[in-house]
């Protein structure tokens, strides 16, 4: 079988390169090499692309060097060149986390190249890195989301308070802070009194203008995969997340490796189960999603009701991460799944 080439794009400007570095390497190392002939592309801080060199082996994250001999550079209508020569025509897959690569910013750029690639396009991945947006499109179709107020950067200290009062008017203390347009739970911070509420917004606006503040559920954090196919979009056994953290920052994501214990299949009641299942699906349709999405639930420990949290376009492809080891507990493998997902590409 002839291979056909595969751009694995990471890195970027965002707040998550490291892990995108980590995420491809993990593709790198488990795509099926008899299909596909992987060509890494790391993009750096400064947003300049360049072709790289496999990684070396015991190697933790896939390599990011700048090299002007190296530089690639996308030209629109004409695919991929460095200064001297063309790239071979072949497919895009972008796995760069976060602001820049998951927001719709690289998907446009992407677009340009007229050459296919993988996951959301550009409005499915800009709706759905916007947590107050998404949310909106959800709740307007009847599906079952967290209730949030919004404040953004340049409201008044004023309007600001005032948002602090009716939320603990609402739901009291302890309250989630959390930019709109952030991954991995960069820039999220719990705040249990005015002065931490501060520190909190403070921090979130460091991320982004515009900022949810959501009650602290005593929730269950459950995860569903979503995988597109010819039959419609399909989803696998449910994950669930035990953080020993207060809750799933990021170092316990990328940095504490016992920062949670990951459950798959998640012991729920097999009603619940279908349920989210279910819901997941309507949530990738209406996000405009494509591809692939993991989308994030809650289970509220006292109610027992089940709510959209987020989805997330670009899911992580780590060690750890859920996405690959959900499908996998569904009997599809690391590497058919990454075949899947390159056939789907447009």
């Amino acid at each position: 079988m002839k291979t056909e080439v595969v751009y694995l794009i990471y890195g970027g400007p965002g707040g998550e390169a490291e892990v995108s570095r980590v995420s491809a390497l993990g593709i790198f190392q488990n795509i099926d090499r008899h299909r596909w002939r992987v060509v890494p592309i790391g993009i750096t801080a400064d947003c300049a692309w360049y072709l790289q060199s496999e990684p070396a082996p015991g190697a933790d994250r896939m390599p990011l060097e700048a090299g002007p001999d190296h530089q690639v550079w996308v030209v629109p209508g004409g695919g991929l060149r460095t200064r001297d020569h063309e790239l071979e025509k072949g497919r895009l897959l972008p796995i760069v986390h976060g602001s820049f690569g998951e927001d719709g910013r690289l998907q446009g750029l992407l677009e340009w190249t007229g050459w296919p690639y993988a996951g959301a396009r550009v409005a499915g991945s800009a709706l759905g890195m916007d947590k107050d947006l998404v949310k909106r499109v959800w709740q307007h179709a009847g599906l079952p989301v967290v209730d949030w107020h919004l404040v953004r950067r340049h409201d008044p200290a004023s309007v600001q308070n005032a948002v602090m009062q009716d939320a603990v008017s609402q739901w009291g203390w302890p309250l989630f802070v959390k930019p709109a347009n952030s991954g991995s739970s960069v820039g999220v911070s719990k705040a249990a009194d005015p002065e931490s509420f501060e520190q909190a917004l403070l921090t979130a606006f460091r991320v982004d203008g515009k900022v949810l503040v959501e009650p602290a559920l005593s929730v269950r954090e459950i995860e569903c995969a979503v995988l597109e196919t010819s039959h419609g979009p399909q989803t696998f056994p449910l994950g669930e997340i035990v953080p020993s953290h207060e809750f799933y920052d990021y170092e316990a994501k990328y940095a504490d490796p016992e920062g949670a214990r990951l459950v798959i299949p998640a012991q729920l009641d097999h009603t619940v189960t279908v349920t989210i299942r279910d819901l997941a699906v309507k949530a990738f349709i209406l996000a405009e999603a494509r591809g692939f999405a993991r989308v994030d639930f809650f289970i509220d420990r006292t109610t027992g009701g089940v709510f959209l949290n987020e989805i997330n376009t670009l899911p992580g492809f780590t060690p750890i991460s859920m996405y690959p080891r959900m499908a996998q507990a569904g009997g599809v493998s690391y590497a058919r799944l990454l075949d899947l997902i390159l056939e789907s590409a447009l």
